[in-house]
């Protein structure tokens, strides 16, 4: 089991990368940060904390029957001790407290309450093919489901 809390900072359209961004990629640059709590199978619980760069993209054409919005985020976690799942599926390597973050998600809201939304994320930590490291083939994925309240 992994809980998780999330925030994000979207960079206004108003600003000149940001408006850049929404003119030419219909996307927003957004800055994150995560908070996780991992199970492990021993009962202890480990924390995990992840800074990303996204970029969201809101702009589709059927956001008047269902608000969607995809986006994708690379940055860096780090985790107080390397869960167990990492561990045990590595390879070739080793794995590290430090590695590589990216996530995607997708977002769906009613219309006429775009801002109470369903969010589906997948969470993927790895060594980035060798970059963190001895952490060649090492990581974890989890697949999340939440509500996202968008202020």
């Amino acid at each position: 089991d992994v809980y998780g809390f999330d925030v994000t900072y979207t960079i206004s359209p108003n600003t000149g990368f940001g408006g850049w961004l929404d003119r030419n990629l219909a996307a927003r640059f957004q800055v994150g940060g995560k908070v996780n709590a991992r199970a492990q199978p021993t009962g202890v619980w480990i924390p995990e904390l992840s800074a990303y760069f996204a970029l969201r993209w809101r702009r589709l054409p059927w956001n008047h029957i269902v608000a969607t919005s995809f986006s994708m985020g690379e940055g860096l976690s780090i985790v107080s001790d390397v869960p167990e799942v990492e561990i045990l599926t590595t390879e070739v390597g080793g794995t590290s407290r430090l590695l590589n973050y990216w996530m995607m998600e997708m977002t769906l809201a009613l219309p006429s309450l775009p801002y109470l939304q369903l969010v589906g994320r997948i969470h993927h930590r790895s060594g980035a093919f060798g970059l963190f490291g001895d952490a060649q083939e090492s990581g974890s994925n989890t697949v999340g489901l939440g509500i996202r309240w968008h202020i």
